[in-house]
């Protein structure tokens, strides 16, 4: 502002010696930076307009895609409710939970939607006999061909024998695995891809 100032001061006395040429040059630089300005700011302006349409128009499309998707989606086959056990299976399986409740460890493989169906129906008939349960996920690469294993230690607990033939009762195929369970824990069941063929459940254990 100073220098400005200072300018003004310096042609000054050029200024008073033609006023209106002055004004006339002062009107002109005025007039053209505003000119400018507006032509700079409208293109600017209608550039982000035109970034802003586009941006629409990409929206638009991803919106009709995922509504053609939505319309066409078919539920994947390993989801659907193909795993299942019949309420009459856990009504025969907590007949025999009930008659000495203890404590499980039940886990499932968090990357398989059968496994996580196929524990909450196991949750539920040791949870409404009265058992203590754990539930957890895990990601492991050994799993067992049947779909399901029931850990067990070296000196099963009268407990753990019940769980076993809950499970035997209903049918319900599984892998027996023994190994060293915390002093709390009567048995672990681990459920990963349960076996499609579930009406098939009489194999011997």
């Amino acid at each position: 502002m100073d220098k400005l100032l200072e300018q003004l001061q310096d042609i000054w006395p050029l200024a008073m010696q033609a006023p209106w040429g002055f004004a006339t040059i002062t009107i002109l630089v005025v007039t053209i930076s505003w000119t400018a300005g507006r032509f700079m700011f409208g293109e600017r302006l209608k550039t982000l307009n035109a970034r802003l349409e586009a941006r629409n128009e990409l929206i638009g499309e991803y919106e009709k895609k995922i509504k053609i998707l939505g319309e066409n989606y078919t539920q994947p086959k390993s989801q659907e409710n193909d795993y299942a056990i019949s309420e009459e299976q856990i009504k025969t399986a907590k007949t025999i939970a009930k008659t000495l409740p203890g404590k499980i460890s039940l886990r499932h493989d968090m990357t398989s939607y059968s496994a996580l169906q196929l524990t909450e129906q196991i949750y539920k008939i040791f949870k409404e006999s009265g058992w203590g349960i754990s539930k957890g996920i895990v990601i492991t690469d050994d799993l067992p061909d049947e779909g399901m294993a029931l850990s067990i230690s070296q000196h099963t607990t009268a407990s753990g024998r019940i769980a076993l033939a809950a499970l035997k009762a209903a049918e319900l195929k599984f892998a027996i695995r023994e190994e060293d369970l915390p002093d709390d824990v009567d048995i672990r069941i681990f459920i990963s891809d349960y076996p499609t063929d579930i009406s098939n459940r009489t194999e011997k254990y």
